[in-house]
This record gives structure tokens, C-alpha cells and sequence, in this order.
């Protein structure tokens, strides 16, 4: 295998890097941070979960941000802020002063119909209304406080309602969006107001606020105004623990158990992710306007402006950015796999200022003969034609590193379909695709009724002949390309039923070769790789195009047959192997089966990928869950005996070892509470050991 100067140079002081992080950092903030990079892949609800369905299929929505602060318009006595709905923060406005605006409030050409309708045309599935920001006002009818757009402004109208049913009529799903921890009204509520109230946080009640006013308003929401789609909450800084997250969630779902929250219910506290976890937030919201640099696993979303700012602001209402920046960033977020929620700023009056209607307008256009390229599609099965990271660079405070972004094309899949988004129209007369593992079938525009267009192929490579112009003037023209069987790539299939003969199946998680000259390595393993994958994958990102196969096969004879498949997604140049347990009483596999079994796997990795480096981690002790100082005698003795087996078989194969066996061994007060999987503590020994031996195959290979 090729090796390349740039990427090994920054190799060469990885483990010792390394080695500081982890002495900085728990393998909860590991964890933590790759989840950040990677999305969904190690939290939130499954894509393949039920509730999710209606979510990635809209995967466009309108998101309303409306309030008292459309008003000031982000002016304030002549004082001016970027975020109108930020104003009373900013320009710290006394809650009192601020809230004698609502007798201001009287939007007289609001039209719940217009909004809806806009959305529809707009190619948008979803709605998110702001019913309650960071300033506290409810813009809705509340019983719980009588702060509240009925109560409070000569308007007296409860605009959900309306807004509800409007959105039911056009089968757009309806969802709100509520600030549960932030409220500047509130003295015992977080968000900072330390200019009306104490700045001391010990002195206030956060759990009174909480029980006062946040969860009995979503109460009243989800019992009053039919099915929520979902709440996104925001701004939940360090008050909200994950037990007041429970408890938050645990009212939700007891109204409406289909409701999906926002990763936003908790903080991002390293320390308390692993309990929000089980608080089973349901989908990942990224930054503010940010979108990830590659595909992300799981069900996300990233929530967008149509100018610089989120509620009316008198300085943008003549602004919105252009139907193809909003066209490509839609078609970008698909690609990656998630989902696009785009926000307007309707003025006091209730009117969506006209440069944000008509760019959603024309973006809509464009939905009504392509949505089928966005609606229900899932990522690029590519990835270099995303970008590239910036050679060098280091990673920010953050730990992520400067990526360039690519915007000639993009591509989003269905089963059996392939679509191509050109951005940017090849001048050469010729779209060249490469990395196609089956056959393309035939291909078209979407946009051409009857259309065809010519492929050649050769081996994996796609060569599309186009005209010197798009077929019609359009921000994006696609080309969908319909390939044999299903199977545009050599991947086993989760229905192939040879992985669910003795199984629940397997899961590849792919990397995206944005950078094609990196390293490419595998890591196998069962739920004990589960445990450190996160600190592998933090360690190795930007350095090594990291592929995990987390499979329980090596329990069925199965394994190396599919084994063969999963190699063929290569090559790769480290293969890493947490090996589980072949014949144990309580697998599938009969005693003595696992020595050939275990010959069998490496010969398999010899002829399908003779110059792989492999490397054997050995499996690791397991204890008994009612007293954790004693071994297991049942497993443990077997663990003892397979890894003697196949250290022999190793070293006969001339392959290094990781002897997580005896690194734990002594470590009982580090295993769980199931005496088998392992604690932080522990899988950061894992995490450590594993990119260490990783990066000293790859160094071998760049002296040689």
C-alpha cells in the first residue's frame, strides 16, 4: 500500500498526544466529543425507531420565531443588537420595563393560513413555532402564568390554534419550540437576568421555576393543541441536570409518547453525558447554522437563518439569502444525512418580510420537481466530493479541524437509486463518478420528463455524458442514476439473511474518505469495542479513515463468510480485532471449534487482503455481578483458555498482540456493574492501548 509523507509526519507524535488527552480528559469527554463530530452514531433515538419515521422523511421544515421582541426589532432607546429576540439580554432591559411592550402587541394581518400555506410552497413538512422564548412570554393561551399573549396584549388571541390546524389541513406536522431553562421574567429561572434578580445561582430555586411554570406550560401544550411533533428546547446551561431532564421528559412522554425532544433538553457537560443518555433525548441538534463537515450517523438536524438573525430585525428585513445558498445547504444537510429546518422572522404585524418568502418560494419550485432527491433520502455513500481538511492544520479548542468545502456536487441515495446534485456544470462535457462497485443501470434528469442520458463504466469508475448546458435553469440539476439489484456498493445488506441466521445482525459504520490519502483502518469488536470507539475515533480523526464493524457474529459460523463482504469495503491498511467468544456454554458455536474458526478468520483476511496489518486484542476478563472482586467461573475460565489458543495461532501468524486480558485483570473495580462490560476508566485503558498499536503498524509501514 501506498504511503504518504504529509499524513505520517503528523503520526509520528500521535501516541504521545495522546497520551495528554487522555491525562486531560475522561473518556466521558472523549465520548463527548466525538459524538460531537459524528452526530447520532452513540446517543439519541435509532434511525430505524418508528417515531423517527416522519422526521427523515420531511427532512425540511419551517422554523417561526415570533414574540414581544419583534416589537423593538432589536433597538432599544436607540441602542441597536444583532438578535432582536435577544434584546432585553443584550441591552439588560428591566423584565418589568420589557414587558409593558405587550400592550404594543397587535398584529393585526397575522394569517396562520398564509404561514402554513408559505411553508407548503415552500417544499417545507414541518412547522416550529416559538411559543415561548428566552424573554418568557408565552405566545399562547397559559393558565399557568399570566404572562402570555391573551393576558397581556390588547391582541387576546392564542395564535396556536389556528396555527395547528392550518398546518393539519396541509399535513405539515406541527411542533413548537420552548425555552424550558432560560426565562428573563422569571427570578428563579436560569438564562442569566442578573440585572433584575441575584447573581448568586445558590440563592435561587431552579427546581421552583421548574415545577411552577416550565413543566406545567408543556403540559398545557401538549394536552391542548393535538399531536406535537416535536418540542425543540434550547439554552439549558448547567441547570439542567440530567434528574431534571428525566423528570421533563418523563412528562412529555406520559401526554404524548410519540413527541421527540432535541438534544438541547441537557447540557453537553462531559460529565453528565453518559446519564443524559438514558434521559433518551431523541435527536441531535447541531450549532447554530452549523453544518457537519461529513455524514453523520443517527437522526439530526441543523436549524438555519434566512438572514443574520432569528426574530425580526429592523436592520435584516430587507435581506435573505438566495434560493441557491438555501437550495445547496439543504441538499448539503441531506447528503450528510439529516435534516434542514429553516427559520423566518415574521414582523409585529404577523407578515414573513418578502425577501424570506421569495426565496422560500423559489426553493420551493425547485422541491416541487426534485423533492423526490431530498424527501426520505439517505447520505452520500461517497464523501470525497464533500471536501477536504486542511492540510496541517490542528484542530481548534474544540477539536475540530479546518475543513475545505467542495460545492460542485453532492449526492443523496434511496434503494436502487443514486442522485447526483450538480452544483457546478462539468465543462468538459463529461460527470466522472468513481468508486461504483455495481452496475448503473440507466440514467436521466429528475427535472426531464422522458429524459435519458449516456453512461460508459469501467470497473468502478462512471463517466456521464452531459451537454454544455443544464436541460433547464435550475440552482441544482439532478441526475438520478439507477443501478443493478440494489447494491451500488459491495456492502453486505442488514436483510441479507445470513446475518440473521444466528444473530441480530451486523453494523458497519463507514468512514467518509473525505481526505482519500489518509490511512485507512478497521476496528472489530463486540460490545466491549462499543465501550472505547469514541476515544478511538477522537484520537485517530484527521489522521486515519477509521471503519468499525461492531458485529456479534464471531458467535456463528457466519462470521468469516461475511467477514469476506465486510473486507471488501477496503482496503485498508490496519486491521484491529477485540476478538469475542468462540464455544463458550452460553454462544452457538460447539467446543472446539475455536482454533479452525479463529485460522479460518485470519486466511480469510490473507486472501482477500494480503498486505493489511492485523492486530489481535485479546478478550477481556469478566466477573461475577454479585460480588465484582471474584471472577466469573463459568465465562472467565474460557476466556483464559481461548486467549492462550490464540496467542499461539498469533504468533505463528507473526501478529502483534494487545493483551487486554491481563491490562484488566487486575481491575475488577473498574469493570460495570454486569461484571463484563467496562467503566470509563477502563475503556480509556482500551482506547489508549489500541491507537497506540494502530499507529505503530502505520509508522512501520511509512519507514519501510
Amino acid at each position: 500500500m501506498k504511503s504518504n509523507t504529509r499524513i505520517f509526519l503528523s503520526l509520528t507524535f500521535l501516541i504521545g498526544m495522546f497520551s495528554n488527552v487522555l491525562a486531560a480528559k475522561t473518556n466521558d469527554a472523549l465520548i463527548n466529543e466525538a459524538a460531537a463530530s459524528i452526530g447520532n452514531s452513540l446517543d439519541g433515538i435509532k434511525p430505524t425507531d418508528p417515531r423517527a419515521a416522519w422526521f427523515r422523511e420531511a427532512r425540511y421544515g419551517l422554523f417561526v420565531n415570533w414574540g414581544l421582541y419583534t416589537i423593538p426589532g432589536g433597538e432599544w432607546n436607540g441602542k441597536i443588537t444583532g438578535f432582536a429576540e435577544y434584546v432585553s439580554w443584550k441591552l439588560q432591559i428591566p423584565a418589568a420595563e420589557y414587558a409593558k411592550i405587550a400592550e404594543q402587541f397587535n398584529p393585526k394581518h397575522f394569517d396562520a393560513d398564509h404561514w402554513a400555506q408559505l411553508a407548503q410552497d415552500a417544499g417545507m413538512k414541518y412547522l416550529v413555532f416559538d411559543v415561548k422564548h428566552h424573554d418568557g412570554f408565552a405566545m399562547y393561551r397559559s393558565k399557568v402564568s399570566p404572562f402570555n399573549v391573551c393576558d397581556m396584549t390588547p391582541w387576546k388571541r392564542d395564535p396556536v390554534p389556528d396555527l395547528q390546524a392550518a398546518c393539519v389541513k396541509r399535513g405539515i406536522k406541527f411542533c413548537i419550540y420552548y425555552s424550558h431553562s432560560a426565562d428573563w421574567h422569571e427570578p428563579d429561572a436560569g438564562g442569566y437576568n442578573t440585572w433584575d434578580y441575584t447573581t448568586d445561582p445558590n440563592t435561587r430555586d431552579f427546581d421552583a421555576y421548574l415545577n411552577r411554570k416550565a413543566i406545567p406550560q408543556i403540559k398545557e401544550l401538549l394536552s391542548n393543541y393535538g399531536e406535537i411533533g416535536y418540542i425543540w428546547f434550547d439554552w439549558p446551561g448547567p441547570y439542567m441536570t440530567p434528574e431534571r431532564c428525566r423528570r421533563l421528559a418523563d412528562a412529555i412522554h406520559a401526554l404524548q409518547p410519540k413527541t421527540l425532544i432535541n438534544s438541547r433538553l441537557g447540557p453537553k457537560d462531559a460529565s453528565k453525558f453518559k446519564e443524559m443518555k438514558k434521559v433518551a433525548w431523541d435527536f441531535k441538534s447541531m450549532g447554530d447554522n452549523q453544518v457537519p463537515p461529513e455524514v453523520v450517523p443517527g437522526v439530526w438536524e441543523t436549524a438555519a437563518t434566512l438572514n443574520a438573525a432569528w426574530g425580526y430585525t429592523k436592520k435584516e428585513k430587507d435581506k435573505a439569502r438566495t434560493a441557491e445558498d438555501i437550495c445547496f445547504a439543504l441538499v448539503d444537510v441531506a447528503s450528510k444525512g439529516g435534516n434542514y429546518l429553516l427559520n423566518v422572522g415574521p414582523d409585529a404585524d404577523g407578515v414573513v418580510p418578502l425577501p424570506q418568502q421569495e426565496t422560500l418560494l423559489k426553493v420551493g419550485e425547485w422541491l416541487k420537481v426534485n423533492g423526490e432527491a431530498i424527501y426520505g433520502a439517505g447520505p452520500t455513500p461517497f464523501g470525497a466530493e464533500l471536501g477536504t481538511y486542511v492540510p496541517g492544520a490542528k484542530p481548534d479548542k474544540s477539536g475540530k479541524r479546518a475543513f475545505t468545502v467542495n460545492k460542485e456536487w453532492r449526492c443523496t441515495t434511496k434503494p436502487g437509486k443514486l442522485y447526483i446534485h450538480l452544483f457546478k456544470w462539468p465543462t468538459d462535457g463529461t460527470f466522472e463518478l468513481n468508486n461504483v462497485k455495481g452496475k448503473i443501470k440507466t440514467a436521466r434528469y429528475l427535472a426531464v420528463a422522458g429524459s435519458t442520458v449516456t453512461v460508459t463504466q469501467t470497473g468502478t469508475v462512471a463517466r456521464i455524458a452531459l451537454p454544455a448546458q443544464p436541460p433547464k435553469p435550475a440552482p441544482d440539476t439532478v441526475l438520478v442514476l439507477d443501478y443493478v439489484d440494489g447494491a451500488a456498493f459491495s456492502q453486505v445488506k442488514e436483510t441479507d439473511p445470513r446475518l440473521h441466521a444466528d444473530g441480530p445482525g451486523w453494523r458497519l459504520e463507514r468512514a467518509n474518505v473525505t481526505d482519500p490519502g489518509l490511512p485507512r483502518v478497521l476496528m472489530i469488536g463486540d460490545s466491549i469495542l462499543q465501550g472505547y470507539l469514541g476515544g478511538v475515533n477522537y484520537a485517530l480523526k484527521g489522521k486515519a479513515n477509521v471503519d468499525f464493524w461492531v458485529t456479534p457474529l464471531w458467535q456463528s459460523e457466519r462470521f468469516n463468510t461475511v467477514l469476506a463482504d465486510v473486507l471488501d469495503q477496503g482496503p485498508y491498511d490496519v486491521l484491529h480485532i477485540n476478538i469475542g467468544l468462540h464455544g463458550w456454554p452460553e454462544g452457538r458455536i460447539l467446543p472446539g471449534t475455536y482454533e479452525p474458526l479463529t485460522r479460518a478468520f485470519l486466511d480469510v483476511i490473507r486472501k482477500k487482503s494480503p498486505k493489511t496489518k492485523v492486530i489481535w486484542a485479546s478478550s477481556t476478563p469478566t466477573f461475577n455481578k454479585q460480588n465484582l472482586k471474584e471472577f466469573n467461573s463459568t465465562i472467565n475460565p474460557i476466556i483464559v483458555e481461548h486467549n492462550k489458543m490464540a496467542n499461539k495461532i498469533m504468533m505463528e501468524y507473526n501478529i502483534p498482540i494487545n493483551d487486554f486480558y491481563s491490562l484488566l485483570v487486575d481491575k475488577s473495580n473498574l469493570v460495570g456493574p454486569d461484571g463484563v462490560h467496562w467503566g470509563n476508566p477502563g475503556r480509556k485503558i482500551l482506547a489508549d492501548v489500541a491507537v497506540k498499536s494502530v499507529v505503530r503498524e502505520l509508522e512501520k509501514e511509512y519507514k519501510k
